[in-house]
This record gives structure tokens, C-alpha cells and sequence, in this order.
């Protein structure tokens, strides 16, 4: 059974040691880390968009329904970008290489791009819905989906067939890549809300939006190390 074990969650990859990787990789670099802030201040940006339509319609907005969709979907296609950038600069601030403006702006990667994410979340959300494990372990198998198709050119679904391969066996370190940048998002208003408030309520929105700006960035770093750790195992696929 330990065996088994071993074998679903992926005991020889270390999700902390991604981890602390990609964070280092960006705190050596001011350029990199730069862009990557301001990259992370635009995914939030554009994810916090759709949600403030929604509840504006909720209170009587009179705008078409047309609108908020397309102004939905061009929100998700800028936050898109903005995450293979933070993947395209963590990728060359972890190899050593000159991080460039122009890598802040993968234009050419964002249709397979914004493809291999909604496909990975519907197949996430279908898995959530049915049994919460599924969700969680599809999550973790597409999680490196995007830069596959940043740095190997994949299409959608090549990308997300070599994710799968490539964190196959490792679910247990890819999800603590994905929980551990996030951490202190959360811890942050926990204490902000007990101490600074005296009760739980919740932090204004704008504070959240700027420590999830803060978090964006680790994660994408994390997920690139984690990548640069686990690409060879799929490599026919590349």
C-alpha cells in the first residue's frame, strides 16, 4: 500500500524544493521579478473584472448580456496572457537567460494558450463536480498545460497530453507547487481580519487584490521550476 501510495503522489518529486526554486529565481533577478509583479497585478486586474460585471448586473445593470460576455471573455484572454508571461519570464530567470520586455507578452502562444486552460478547467470542473479527488488530481495533471505550449509551441491538446505524462506519479508535489505561493494570501487575511479588524470580517477587496498580485507571480515561478524539473519525462510529446 505504501508502494502504491508512493507511486499516485510522486514521493521523488519535491514540490518545495520547485518551490523555493522559482522564488529564488525571481528574487535574483529585480528585472525579472519587475515584470513579473506588474504581470501579476494584470492577472488579477482582469480576473476581478468579470466577477464586479456580474455583481453589477445582479444590482440592475442595464448593459446587454452580448457585452458582458464579450468583455468577459477579452478579461480572460488579457489575464491568459499575462500568466504565459509570468511563465515565459520565470522560465528564462531560471535558466539564466536575459529576461526581455518582449517575453512579458507571448502574443503568439495566447490562442493555444487560452485553449489548454479553459479545456483543463472544464475537465477540472466535471471531475469537481462528480468527486472533489478527481477535480483536484485533473487540476494538478494540466497545471503544466501552458508551458508546454510557451516553450515547446503545443497546441492545446498536446500540451495538456504531456502535462498529464509529464506529472504522472507526481500529483502530491504538483499540488503543493500550486497550494504553498498561495499560503500567504490566505494567512495574511486571516491575521488581517483577527487582528487588525478584531473580528473575521473580511478585508477590504482591494487588500486582496493586491496580496494575490504578490502570490501570482511565486505560483507561475513554482510552476516553472516544476517544469523545468519534469519536462524530460515528456519529451516524445514535445
Amino acid at each position: 500500500m505504501r508502494e502504491r501510495r508512493r507511486r499516485l503522489w510522486g514521493a521523488e518529486f519535491s514540490g518545495l524544493a520547485a518551490v523555493q526554486r522559482g522564488g529564488a529565481a525571481l528574487l535574483r533577478r529585480p528585472a525579472a521579478l519587475g515584470l513579473a509583479l506588474l504581470l501579476g497585478a494584470g492577472v488579477v486586474a482582469m480576473s476581478a473584472g468579470p466577477a464586479r460585471v456580474v455583481v453589477m448586473n445582479d444590482t440592475g445593470d442595464p448593459r446587454p448580456l452580448l457585452l458582458e460576455a464579450v468583455l468577459s471573455a477579452f478579461a480572460v484572454l488579457l489575464a491568459t496572457l499575462c500568466w504565459l508571461g509570468l511563465y515565459g519570464i520565470s522560465l528564462r530567470a531560471l535558466r539564466g537567460e536575459p529576461v526581455r520586455a518582449r517575453d512579458a507578452l507571448p502574443v503568439g502562444s495566447l490562442v493555444q494558450g487560452a485553449a489548454a486552460a479553459l479545456l483543463a478547467g472544464a475537465l477540472a470542473q466535471v471531475g469537481l463536480a462528480l468527486l472533489v479527488l478527481p477535480g483536484v488530481l485533473v487540476y494538478a495533471a494540466t497545471a503544466l498545460a501552458q508551458p508546454f505550449v510557451l516553450d515547446k509551441g503545443l497546441g492545446a491538446l498536446a500540451a495538456l497530453q504531456a502535462s498529464w505524462t509529464a506529472t504522472r506519479g507526481r500529483w502530491w508535489g504538483i499540488l503543493v507547487v500550486l497550494i504553498v505561493p498561495a499560503l500567504p494570501v490566505v494567512v495574511s487575511l486571516v491575521a488581517m481580519a483577527a487582528v487588525l479588524f478584531h473580528t473575521f470580517t473580511v478585508p477590504p477587496f482591494e487588500v486582496v487584490l493586491v496580496l494575490s498580485a504578490l502570490s501570482a507571480p511565486w505560483m507561475a515561478a513554482s510552476v516553472a521550476a516544476a517544469y523545468e524539473a519534469l519536462w524530460p519525462g515528456a519529451r516524445p510529446h514535445a
